[in-house]
């Protein structure tokens, strides 16, 4: 997205996330980064685009995680309008400018949908004499 004078505003960054270690993981990060001239609106919809585009990804992902500071609670209740739950609370693991450490929220959203079966893996181990 660019702003008017086109300088990038925010991009978006899904990946697996990292609250799972597991070979399979079924839960995408979504990140979308803003300048400060995006409004929370504007965030809003960037957040539901990366939703989507989440979903059509085909690899897997049935769930969205974002993590987002307490503090910013017109952002949280954005979350939850667009279909995000709070699923943990993180003490202390956010230092905000101008507030300092702060908690943060882990909040999931899901996608809709169907789960796919776990890829097969062969491992042989070939012991030697």
């Amino acid at each position: 997205m660019s702003g008017q004078n086109n300088n990038i505003a925010a991009f978006i960054l899904i990946a697996p996330s990292t609250l799972t270690k597991f070979y399979d993981t079924c839960l995408a990060d979504v990140h979308v980064i803003r300048s400060r001239d995006v409004t929370d609106v504007t965030y809003a919809g960037l957040v539901g685009e990366a939703v989507k585009m989440t979903s059509q990804l085909d690899i897997g992902y049935t769930d969205c995680v974002m993590s987002v500071a307490t503090s910013c609670v017109v952002l949280i209740e954005k979350l939850r309008l667009l279909g995000f739950t709070v699923v943990a609370r993180l003490p202390h693991s956010v230092n905000m400018a101008g507030i300092g450490l702060t908690d943060s929220l882990i909040m999931i959203r899901n996608l809709g949908v169907k789960e796919r079966p776990v890829s097969d893996v062969t491992v042989a181990v070939v012991m030697a004499a």
